[in-house]
């Protein structure tokens, strides 16, 4: 666990999920690289326009801590689950490939 900073607190407090400073939690779960690339499987889930980029910086750009996501395509279980807005930046041959 770890504590949230009263900045990150308020950048996600006043959305869907915590509607207000009160109802939004000040502590989170961390895990590192490491510990994620260790697990038995991964799963992402990425949505909408706004994970276009990223999405696309994973799946096509070079693998390295630039792109931290990037290092989970050599994972040897790992499932994305995505949306049409979410992979609009790559080539459709790609996601077909992937898909």
């Amino acid at each position: 666990m770890v504590e949230l900073t009263p900045s990150t607190v308020a950048a996600i407090s006043g959305g869907e999920r915590f509607r207000s400073i009160d109802e939004t939690p000040d502590q989170a779960i961390s895990m590192g690289m490491s510990q994620i690339l260790d697990a038995h499987r991964v799963l992402i889930i990425a949505t909408g326009i706004g994970k276009a980029e990223a999405l696309a910086r994973m799946v096509t750009g070079r693998v390295g801590p630039g792109m931290p996501a990037s290092l989970l395509t050599a994972h040897r279980d790992i499932t994305l689950v995505v949306d049409a807005a979410a992979v609009s930046g790559l080539d459709p041959a790609l996601i077909e490939e992937l898909a």
